[in-house]
């Protein structure tokens, strides 16, 4: 989308060729009814028609969303995150352009916590009714809710195309590609490096 944002903001962009439902979100001006009108369908109608669009990233970017070809990622941490620029720029000799085709993005949660009523923000209480009606929080019966409970989980990522991991040495940019590889260990960014 991001790339579809850029050129349909390019001064010589033809409208006819603009995606008139995405319209109001690249102008960071929607409705709700505009939120409700997209949908998969809407979204993969647009992804069709980039795959013959003129510009060869947004029609690369389509074609990898529908031929389900995602981007790789590997876990970082804020002691390997001082490589990212090397791997943006491996990215980048290797033809692809990093503001497209890297990313980084992080997932935390906790999975379960157990009801505080003193909580900033309390959460709902999960209730399991036993057998003589009494109601039990569900982590006082489950061993697995209770070593989950309270424990936030998740990672940061970084995320590039899988070609970049490409085993085949007699590509062009095999050495790009091993240079790149070096960095990573156990799908995560190697602290050793």
């Amino acid at each position: 989308m991001q790339r579809a944002k850029v050129l349909y903001q390019q001064p010589d962009h033809h409208q006819s060729l603009a995606p008139q439902l995405l319209i109001p979100f690249f102008e960071q001006n929607f409705t709700l009814q505009d939120y409700l009108k997209l949908d998969d369908g809407v979204l993969n109608t647009y992804f069709l028609y980039w795959l013959d669009y003129p510009d060869s990233v947004l029609n690369d970017l389509a074609d990898r969303f529908l031929s389900r070809r995602p981007l790789k990622s590997v876990a970082f941490s804020q002691q390997t995150q001082c490589v990212l620029p090397e791997l943006r720029a491996l990215t980048e000799q290797a033809g692809y352009n990093s503001e497209y085709y890297t990313a980084v993005n992080n997932s935390f949660d906790l999975p379960y916590d157990a009801y505080d009523p003193s909580a900033k923000s309390p959460k709902t209480q999960i209730e399991i009714m036993q057998s003589d009606g009494q109601l039990e929080e569900l982590s006082s019966l489950s061993d697995l809710v209770a070593a989950i409970s309270g424990r936030f989980s998740g990672d940061e990522r970084f995320y590039f195309p899988k070609e970049m991991l490409n085993e085949n040495d007699i590509e062009v940019f095999a050495p790009i590609y091993r240079q790149f590889k070096a960095y990573l260990r156990n799908g995560a960014i190697n602290p050793n490096h």
